[in-house]
């Protein structure tokens, strides 16, 4: 094994020496090609040596290069995938907007014709407001203070409209409730030219019977308010109704004179 290993070494040196010896002669051919001094074996393995370092620092370069190479392309790849997907990410929001601009003169229609249909709602409560007010300067003494607030509202222009509306509401809605019961009532009331303290007891808006001391009439609702009329015939009649409806007289049915008009 000793013998072997030494054969190889001694094989590996004659090599080495032989293109050691080669790369001098041709070096050396090559310089004094040139007129060049001839070198020593020294110097050849010296300019030897300098020139494989060369070639490896050229080979490194090279591989450097190829390396940066192949990055600069993976990265232009990213690039041209990056501009693919922002063109794409254009394309869509460019469609959006379409869409978002479609919506949007939608809402601005919708908008429009809201305002118009409140414009015009507004006119006709306008309209409903003053013709209601003036029925309601009809309406007996305890309706119309039940609604002194609605009447405000509905005589004041700058009330927002939707409270003007719910006054109206609530105005027919008091109205039908009135006209469905027996109401009492004491007021002052110009009689015959003569002002009289009345106790009065309404029939819903159809009628109203009064009597004040010895006196007593009928109250019929007109074009221009309610009229009073003496009647004195009905005195007691109309006292027992009263008596019965605020329970100071046993209860009894009692006539009352009624005229239906068309």
């Amino acid at each position: 094994m000793i013998l072997v290993a030494s054969r190889s070494s001694e094989q590996i040196h004659r090599v080495k020496f032989l293109i050691t010896s080669l790369l001098f002669v041709v070096m050396n051919g090559l310089l004094t090609a040139g007129n060049e001094p001839e070198m020593t074996p020294q110097q050849a393995q010296q300019k030897i040596e300098a020139w494989l370092v060369l070639e490896k620092s050229l080979a490194e370069e090279r591989k450097d290069f190829r390396r940066r190479q192949v990055s600069i392309e993976q990265l232009l790849g990213v690039y041209v995938t990056e501009l693919d997907l922002l063109e794409e990410g254009i394309s869509a929001a460019g469609g959006l907007i379409e869409e978002s601009d479609a919506e949007l003169e939608k809402i601005k229609l919708s908008i429009t014709r809201y305002r118009e249909s409140r414009n015009l709602l507004r006119l006709k409560v306008d309209r409903q407001s003053l013709r209601l007010l003036e029925i309601m300067n009809r309406f007996p003494r305890p309706l119309r203070d039940e609604l002194v607030t609605e009447q405000l509202s509905l005589g004041d222009r700058s009330t927002k409209l939707r409270a003007r509306v719910l006054a109206m509401v609530a105005v027919v809605k008091s109205t039908m409730k009135f006209n469905q019961v027996i109401t009492y009532s004491e007021e002052v009331k110009v009689v015959d030219g003569v002002e009289r303290q009345l106790q009065v007891l309404y029939l819903g808006l159809g009628r109203g019977y009064y009597v004040s001391g010895d006196t007593a009439g009928i109250a019929e609702v007109s074009s221009t308010g309610w009229k009073w009329s003496r009647k004195d015939q009905y005195r007691n009649a109309i006292a027992r109704a009263i008596g019965v409806y605020q329970k100071t007289t046993r209860p009894e049915l009692v006539k009352l004179p009624i005229q239906l008009s068309k």
